[in-house]
């Protein structure tokens, strides 16, 4: 083998870092960089107000995403609302789709919009009444 491009790296893979096992190190090395570069942010916005305390909202969008995601953040004003949401792995625009009916059999308000943002910075946005519930 050749002189790694990346010494801190190499070291690491070699167990030098830290005394830790390589193979936990590569491991922990592999999940981070599959998660940073696999990862879809959502914006849920509505200019309408939300029918539930915004913390059980929080937590019934939490839920559906389990460990593959978590919610960032949000506002709920009178009568507007947003949410910020961080989703990792494969999140193509059918499974978003699916996240949107999901909200709309919740009953979100009709102007609802789902934004969303793929790890290669292009942006969609999806109105959630418009998808099959």
């Amino acid at each position: 083998m050749g002189k790694s491009r990346t010494p801190w790296l190499a070291a690491a893979n070699t167990g030098r870092a830290s005394g830790v096992q390589p193979d936990a190190i590569g491991l922990a090395w592999l999940r981070f960089t599959l998660a940073y570069r696999i990862r879809v942010e959502i914006f849920l916005h509505s200019n309408e107000r939300l029918k539930c305390r915004p913390d059980a909202f929080e937590d019934y969008v939490g839920s559906y995403f389990g460990e593959g995601g978590r919610v960032r953040g949000g506002s709920f004003d009178t009568p507007g609302w947003n949410l910020d949401v961080e989703v990792f792995g494969d999140r193509s625009e059918t499974k978003l789709r699916a996240f949107a009916a999901f909200l709309k059999r919740f009953g979100v308000p009709s102007d609802t919009t789902l934004r969303y943002v793929l790890s290669d910075g292009s942006q969609h946005t999806i109105v959630v009444h418009e998808c099959q519930a």
